[in-house]
């Protein structure tokens, strides 16, 4: 990842390792069956983060696409 100040032009670049879904998941179901908790966001901040993702993602793809889209093509 290159992160760029504009105010000064410095640049910060840092490796970031994301983990792949499947062991997400898997870490996810082991807290939830050893130790009864979840580290999901409740529904409502979850709903918030999508909409807010999938209104973004529409308007690029209204742009890229040269028509309004109202449904996220993504499944």
């Amino acid at each position: 990842m290159k992160i760029e100040n504009i105010q000064n032009n410095e640049v910060i670049e840092k490796v970031i390792n994301y983990p792949k879904q499947s062991s997400m998941t898997s870490l996810l179901v082991s807290d939830l069956l050893l130790f009864e908790k979840c580290s999901l966001p409740d529904y409502e901040t979850s709903k918030k983060l999508h909409v807010t993702l999938i209104n973004n993602l529409n308007i690029f793809f209204s742009e890229i696409l040269d028509h309004e889209v109202i449904e996220c093509p993504i499944t």
